[in-house]
């Protein structure tokens, strides 16, 4: 069971709203449908906080608090994102992942913290702009890409702390790092 779900083309606006403890994805967006997400906490979902999906799919998301769910936002099918000034933190697995090609995103000024799998995860074709985000703490890896979207994602000064490849931190590090010095692993 979804908390919200936009779908079919519909447009909406959801503010100053608590989306909590349910028992599938809290915010499911596919379908065509477009929402506004400002002001809201996403929290203690079974599945992902926010799921996009499907062609044609656009989420804008501002000051919103996402955290203890198990992806924290996803975002595929060849849908879009745009997210600033967010606190994502705590979910099981990635904070944000975007998968597959034809799907997009632009990640910028978020705070992505504690995530188990990782701060942001670009794999399979999908671009993201991912620009002035804190990535620091994640446990995989501030920032992961495939091979197959090192090419189509545009990382700039995004701060990040060195986690060594086997997943084991190294001695504190964090500095405002560019797409050449993020670790891109696997």
């Amino acid at each position: 069971a979804w908390g919200v779900c936009v779908n079919n083309g519909a447009a909406a606006q959801v503010s100053q709203c608590r989306v909590h403890d349910n028992k599938g994805t809290g915010v499911n967006v596919y379908g065509g449908a477009t929402l506004d997400l400002t002001m809201s906490e996403v929290c203690n979902n079974k599945g992902r906080g926010v799921s996009v999906s499907d062609n044609d799919t656009e989420v804008t998301m501002r000051g919103n608090n996402v955290h203890h769910c198990s992806d924290g936002i996803y975002v595929y099918g060849k849908a879009k994102l745009t997210m600033e000034e967010n606190y994502v933190h705590s979910n099981q697995d990635s904070g944000v992942t975007v998968h597959e090609s034809g799907t997009n995103a632009i990640i910028k000024y978020n705070t992505l913290h504690a995530n188990g799998w990782g701060g942001v995860r670009v794999y399979s074709g999908a671009g993201a702009q991912v620009t002035d985000n804190d990535l620091q703490g994640n446990q995989s890896a501030a920032l992961y890409l495939d091979k197959k979207s090192t090419e189509l994602v545009d990382a700039q000064n995004n701060q990040t702390t060195k986690v060594l490849p086997s997943g084991l931190k190294g001695p504190a590090h964090s500095a405002r790092t560019a797409l050449a010095q993020v670790n891109l692993t696997r």
